[in-house]
C-alpha cells in the first residue's frame, strides 16, 4: 500500500533554524520524499493536524501543498486501478515523477499493454491489423481488460471469451484466429519472462503461476478448451513417445518445441 503524508524534515538542522517541508511517500515501510520548497520553524508546523501555523501566508501555502498532495494521490490511485506493480519505493517515486511530467506509465504486466506492444512489433501491416482486430474483440468482450494482468486471463476468462466469439461468428476457423493470437502473445510473454519482461517471476509461487499459465494457455490453445493439469499430463505421456516435441491436444498436434524448452527452463529453476 502506498501512502502520502507531509513531513517537516528537521534532520541535520540546528535548533531554532527552519526545516524543509516535504511530502513523504511510503511503500513497504520505506519512504522517499518530494521537497515542497517551503521552510518552516518547528513551532509553525502541526504534524498531527498536518497544518501550517503562525505564518502570514499560511492559507496560500496550505492551498499549494494540499493541491500537490491531491495530484500525487490521484496518480497513486490510478496506479492501484491499473494494478501497476512496483518492486520498491524508488520505483514508485520515479513513476510519480514521470506522471507529473505528463508522461504516462505503461505497465507491461497488464495484458492489453503487452498485447498492443506485441502487435506493433509486427512489420507486416496485414498481420499487425489482424492482431489489433483481436484486441478490439477482446475489448468488446471485457470492458475492464485494460486493468487486467496476465494471471487474470485464466481458464474461465478464455472459455467466456470463446463463447462470446461464438455469438457473433459462425466460423470456427474465424474464432480460432483470435485464440491463436492470444496464444502467440502468451508464448512471447513466457519467453520474455527470462529477461526484464512482461510476466514477472518471483519465488516459487511466481514459477508455479507461470507453469499454470503454460498449461492452461499455451497447451489448451488454439482449441482453447480448458484442460486440467492431469489431462494435460496424460496427453503428453501418450504422445511424447511417438512424436517428440509435439503435444497431442485436440484434433491436431501443435508444434511446441519452444514451449517445451520454456517449460524445462522453468522446472530447472525450482
Amino acid at each position: 500500500m502506498i501512502t502520502t503524508k507531509f513531513y517537516l524534515d528537521s534532520r541535520h538542522v540546528k535548533d531554532g533554524k527552519p526545516s524543509s517541508l516535504k511530502l513523504a511517500i511510503t511503500y513497504n515501510q520505506k519512504a522517499v520524499y518530494f521537497p515542497l520548497k517551503i521552510k518552516l520553524l518547528p513551532n509553525c508546523w502541526d504534524n498531527v493536524a498536518q497544518k501550517i501555523l503562525r505564518v502570514p501566508n499560511k492559507d496560500s501555502l496550505m492551498s499549494f501543498i494540499l493541491e500537490f498532495k491531491n495530484k500525487v494521490d490521484k496518480i497513486i490511485y490510478s496506479f492501484v486501478n491499473k494494478n501497476v506493480h512496483f518492486n520498491d519505493v524508488n520505483e514508485v517515486k520515479a513513476a510519480i515523477e514521470t506522471e507529473l511530467k505528463g508522461k504516462p506509465i505503461v505497465d507491461e504486466n497488464l495484458f492489453c499493454n503487452y498485447f498492443l506492444k506485441f502487435a506493433n512489433r509486427k512489420l507486416n501491416v496485414t498481420t499487425k491489423n489482424i492482431y489489433l482486430f483481436t484486441l478490439k474483440r477482446i475489448h468488446d468482450f471485457d470492458k475492464n481488460i485494460d486493468f487486467k494482468r496476465f494471471e487474470d486471463i485464466n481458464k474461465n476468462w478464455l472459455t467466456d471469451f470463446e463463447n462470446h466469439l461464438a455469438l457473433t461468428s459462425n466460423s470456427k476457423n474465424g474464432r480460432n484466429v483470435h485464440l491463436r493470437n492470444i496464444r502467440a502473445v502468451f508464448n512471447d510473454a513466457i519467453l520474455s519472462s527470462f529477461h526484464p519482461a512482461a510476466v514477472r517471476i518471483s519465488g516459487v509461487s511466481g514459477r508455479v503461476s507461470l507453469l499454470l499459465l503454460f498449461f492452461t494457455s499455451a497447451a489448451s490453445l488454439p482449441s482453447i478448451r480448458p484442460i486440467s493439469y492431469h489431462f494435460f499430463s496424460r496427453s503428453v505421456s501418450k504422445s511424447y513417445g511417438r512424436t517428440p516435441l509435439r503435444f497431442s491436444i485436440s484434433s491436431y498436434d501443435i508444434p511446441n518445441a519452444v514451449g517445451i524448452i520454456c517449460l524445462l527452463s522453468i522446472l530447472l529453476t525450482f
